[in-house]
């Protein structure tokens, strides 16, 4: 499980948001990419 936050510093509400997180071994070889989108429906602008 990934926890993070999500900002939108944009002048616009954004919508459909997708969060996209690569994991990497101690080398720095990429092991996998994973990706989600966020439970929002609309993200208001800040």
């Amino acid at each position: 499980m990934v926890v993070g936050e999500i900002s939108n510093n944009t002048p616009e509400n954004l919508r459909f948001i997708k969060v996209t997180v690569n994991f990497f071994n101690g080398s720095g070889q990429l092991l996998i990419r994973a990706f989600s989108y966020t439970f929002l429906s609309e993200l208001p602008a800040y």
